[in-house]
Formats: C-alpha cells, sequence, structure tokens
C-alpha cells in the first residue's frame, strides 16, 4: 500500500527507510512516487517516471511566513536521488505517494 508524501508522514517515511537499513540486507533504498494512492500511475519528472530512484537525503521544511511580504510559504518534503536529481512535495499543493524498496546488497568474495 502507497503512503501519502507530506509532512505530516515525514518521520514515518524516514523510519522505514531506517528500517530497512537496519536488516543489513540493503546496500540502499530505493522509492517509487505515484500519483494515486492505488499505487498504479507513476509520476513523472523531468527525467522520466519516477520508479526505483535510489534515495540519498531525505529533507522537510516546515510551513513559514516571509517577513517582509507577509505571505505564507507551505511545509514540504525534499527526496534528493542518487542521480543528483531531486523531488519537491508541498503539502496542500501536491499529491503524491509511495513505497519503498531495499537495495539488495552483493556481498563479493576474493
Amino acid at each position: 500500500m502507497a503512503v501519502k508524501i507530506d509532512t505530516s508522514n515525514y518521520s514515518k517515511m524516514n523510519q522505514d527507510i531506517n528500517d530497512l537499513m537496519k536488516t543489513g540486507l540493503y546496500s540502499g533504498v530505493n522509492i517509487n512516487i505515484y500519483t494515486d494512492a492505488a499505487a498504479t500511475t507513476f509520476a513523472s519528472d523531468g527525467a522520466g517516471q519516477m520508479s526505483d530512484k535510489k534515495i540519498t537525503k531525505l529533507n522537510q521544511t516546515g510551513a513559514y511566513t516571509i517577513a517582509s511580504n507577509n505571505v505564507f510559504v507551505n511545509a514540504c518534503v525534499d527526496i534528493v536521488f542518487a542521480d543528483g536529481s531531486s523531488f519537491k512535495v508541498v503539502d496542500n499543493v501536491d499529491n503524491y505517494w509511495y513505497t519503498l524498496e531495499g537495495v539488495v546488497f552483493n556481498r563479493r568474495r576474493f
């Protein structure tokens, strides 16, 4: 089941990534991003569909008001990928869902 990407689920996403890594079975975590809660349609960015993108960093920014002009800025979640691209999801503006998968750690023998 896909989980909505927003700041209220940020800690769950972060914990799920940590749980996958703590197993010792994975060398990283891939994310699939969807445009629907049923996880049937992949989201797209300039590089193509958002499937099996390896996560390198996860950030959240809280909502704030710009003092100089009194403009309110919604909270957001930023996901940075191994290829250097990133994906920003703004609360109350964007609607995206995700699933996570561990990247299998291939042990080497010498």
